[in-house]
């Protein structure tokens, strides 16, 4: 059966990984030739793409792009390795569609998938576009996997037009329970589930394959920021260092494998500081209210957002500076295997134990 996924697929990490793992997870399945519709064109400096962009955003901002990605070397870099991975792995249909054409896309697949990312975000992409699947014929078949509405409510209009879209699908499926709870309120059944996001649904090896030898010999703590500052960084550089273990002596097993013995202490610091940030956090709350009351003018959504992450900066910041809190020390056993490489890996089981260990989770009052 050949599939066709309506997908982002270039534009950021996020995007190009999680069409990745949706491509190699269907073409795992026996009977299953699945490859991603190719509605941007090949090349992330084409023509057509940079016609788009003007017509999207206009060529003042155009330009400014170009400049930013292309005459700085990182992000040069960057463009060119995106370009390399989308070129040598990703399976891309060699038909190009557009709004207007992907009906033709008909005549080609048996079904098609839509997701996973924000494809069904209403403020990133039109209601009725083709990642609603509303262009597919009747005898096909219409799945979504793990896609992302983005937004707490639609328009009646919107969701008009959603549910005669979905009414025709054989399955539906969101990546966030809030997701899975407003397509159900629109369609009026349990009909949606929430799933993993593929990056995450897809087996260890997977990422295996595509992970060249790490650059560390010692333990570390990897953090993705989207909008983290200098100083927020050197806040988690600084906890980083002060994880607080002890390894003991590795013992060979009769299997072959290792097992070691580590003493972990939890930093607690999260933990014990969060009865703080809500006061704070409540405390910005009722500051906003009360201008707004007043006549002033309502923060974005994003602005609110910027001032909550500087709150919860500050209250942890100011308790690092008076010292760092740890729990009770536990002992965790680690399991050291050989994996197909020839490397030694610790079991993905023992691994997990030992990162939920480091820091404490907090558990927020519900």
């Amino acid at each position: 059966m050949k599939l066709a996924g309506l997908t982002w697929w270039r534009n950021n990490y996020g995007s190009i990984l999680q069409a990745y793992a949706l491509q190699e997870e269907l073409n795992s399945i026996p009977g299953i030739s699945y490859e991603i519709i190719n509605q941007y064109g090949k090349k992330i400096a084409s023509f057509d793409n940079l016609i788009d962009k003007i017509k999207t955003i206009g060529i003042k901002k155009t330009i400014q792009r170009i400049f930013w990605k292309f005459g700085m070397k990182k992000l040069r870099n960057r463009s060119f390795n995106i370009q390399k991975f989308t070129d040598e792995k990703l399976r891309i249909s060699s038909n190009q569609y557009s709004e207007d054409t992907i009906a033709q896309a008909n005549k080609k697949y048996e079904g098609f998938v839509c997701g996973s990312d924000q494809v069904w975000n209403p403020t990133l992409t039109d209601i009725n576009s083709m990642y609603w699947l509303g262009f597919s014929d009747d005898i096909k078949l219409r799945f979504s996997y793990a896609p992302s509405i983005g937004v707490d409510g639609v328009s009646e209009e919107e969701a008009k037009v959603i549910r005669k879209n979905l009414r025709r699908f054989h399955g539906v499926s969101c990546r966030e329970e809030t997701g899975t709870e407003l397509i159900n309120n629109i369609i009026g059944t349990n009909q949606c589930r929430t799933v993993l996001d593929p990056t995450l649904m897809v087996e260890k090896s997977v990422w295996d394959k595509l992970c060249p030898e790490s650059k560390f010999k010692e333990p570390y703590i990897f953090v993705y920021m989207l909008r983290g500052t200098k100083e927020q960084r050197c806040m988690i550089e600084k906890f980083a260092k002060k994880v607080n273990y002890t390894v003991g002596e590795a013992q060979k097993e009769k299997d072959g494998t290792y097992i070691v013995s580590v003493k972990v202490k939890p930093i607690t610091l999260f933990t014990d500081t969060y009865d703080l940030f809500l006061s704070r956090a409540e405390q910005y709350a009722k500051e906003v209210t009360d201008h707004v009351t007043k006549g002033a003018q309502m923060p974005t959504d994003e602005e609110m957002q910027e001032k909550i992450y500087q709150i919860y900066y500050e209250v942890l910041k100011e308790q690092a500076e008076v010292g760092m809190l740890y729990g009770r020390a536990e002992d965790v056993v680690l399991h050291i295997e050989k994996e197909g490489r020839g490397n030694y890996e610790i079991r993905q089981k023992d691994m997990k134990k030992l990162d939920g260990l480091l820091i404490e989770e907090v558990h927020p009052i519900e």
